[in-house]
C-alpha cells in the first residue's frame, strides 16, 4: 500500500499540474476521486468475486489526494488569506482524531453494549498510545 500510495502522489501530483496548466479546476478532480473512493468501500463492503486488492489499491492512492485540497484552497482565497485558510485546513484535516480518546477503555465497551460503536474500535483498541 506504501508503494501505491507513494506512485498515486506522483500520479495525482502530474494530473492536477496539468489540468492548472490548461486552465481547468483541480476541485472536478477531487470531486471524481472522492467518487472512486465511494466505490472502493462499496466493494469492499459488499465482497464483490473479484479481488478485493484492487479496492485496497485505490483507497490507498486516495489518501494522497489529501494534498489536493492545499492547492484547491489557493482558488478560493486571496493571497494574503491563504495561510489561515490552509491552517483551518489542518485542523479539519488532523482534528479529526480529537474525539478518540473520549471513546477509550471501559467507556467504549459500555457504549458499545448499548449499540454506540466506531467502525473501527476494535483495531483501535489494539493501537498503544
Amino acid at each position: 500500500m506504501a508503494i501505491a500510495l507513494s506512485i498515486g502522489a506522483l500520479l495525482l501530483g502530474v494530473v492536477a499540474d496539468s489540468l492548472r496548466r490548461h486552465g481547468k479546476n483541480t476541485g472536478t478532480l477531487l470531486a471524481i476521486i472522492a467518487a472512486v473512493f465511494i466505490a472502493a468501500e462499496l466493494a469492499l463492503i459488499l465482497h464483490p468475486p473479484f479481488l478485493s486488492l484492487t479496492s485496497w489499491i485505490i483507497v490507498a492512492v486516495v489518501g494522497s489526494a489529501i494534498a489536493l485540497s492545499y492547492t484547491i484552497i489557493g482558488d478560493y482565497f486571496p493571497a494574503e488569506l491563504i495561510a489561515r485558510a490552509n491552517g483551518a485546513l489542518n485542523v479539519l484535516h488532523f482534528g479529526v482524531g480529537l474525539p478518540r480518546p473520549v471513546w477509550d477503555g471501559a467507556n467504549s465497551r459500555a457504549m458499545a453494549g448499548k449499540g454506540r460503536t466506531l467502525p473501527f474500535n476494535r483495531l483501535s483498541d489494539r493501537i498503544q498510545y
